[in-house]
């Protein structure tokens, strides 16, 4: 549990280290960074949150049933106490953590399947916007199963498994909000004159997205979108 904290901890120092130089870099070509943000952002998200739900233990059908049942009426009730019973049962820090973990994949499937109709930029940033709020929820449902499982005689998760995915979502919600970034610049894109190159990468070079990005390993997301790098997941 402690070792996963330092990592976060680690993680904002070397944001808040990499942010001021990245502010006086040379721009790169937006363009194409944009390009491929875009085309593997949501995928590797995807793949990140499938290997975790791998190695977290299955509830068994009839407990998943009742906790499902259970946590619905409970919470649609705001009934604390019997919130509270639930907690303490056996399988419920297992059987949240997936269910967040679904719901953060479901959000993350919607992203590039924009209904007949829709402009797909719009679409892709209303949803992924909507999976970056799910990002908390499947963080704050990590924690609270790493420090259940740490309880344990035997940990399902290894110090290894828990550095990597807490820095994994801890990363995926920067990686999110670059894409959002990418995909509003893209809407914004002027369409290149017929018979000419555009020269959008130019003209973009003093936008909100100016300043260099940097590959970092932070948690936390900075004010400015700018100083993340999409995190190695």
């Amino acid at each position: 549990m402690f070792r996963h904290l330092v990592v976060m901890a680690a993680a904002v120092a070397s944001t808040l280290a990499q942010a001021a130089p990245a502010l006086d870099s040379p721009a790169p070509d937006r363009k194409a960074e944009c390009t491929q943000t875009r085309q593997s952002e949501i995928a590797r998200d995807t793949e990140s949150v499938a290997r975790l739900d791998a190695l977290v233990e299955q509830v068994p059908p009839d407990e998943d049933k009742y906790l499902g049942v259970e946590y619905g009426a409970a919470d649609g009730a705001q009934n604390q106490a019997r919130l509270q019973t639930l907690r303490l049962r056996p399988y419920y820090a297992s059987w949240a953590l997936h269910r967040e973990l679904q719901a953060l994949a479901d959000a993350l499937a919607r992203v590039d399947a924009p209904p007949v109709g829709e402009s797909k930029e719009a679409y892709q940033i209303k949803t992924a916007a909507f999976a970056l709020v799910q990002v908390a929820a499947a963080s704050r449902a990590l924690s609270t199963y790493v420090a259940y499982d740490q309880q344990r005689t035997s940990h399902v998760l290894s110090d290894d498994d828990i550095s990597q995915h807490t820095f994994s979502l801890g990363t995926m919600g920067a990686g999110l909000a670059w894409y959002i970034g990418c995909t509003v610049d893209a809407m914004k894109a002027p369409a290149a004159p017929r018979g000419h190159a555009s020269s959008i990468h130019r003209t973009r070079a003093h936008g909100a997205y100016a300043g260099s990005r940097r590959r970092t390993t932070s948690a936390a997301v900075p004010a400015d979108p700018t100083f993340w790098m999409r995190g190695a997941r």
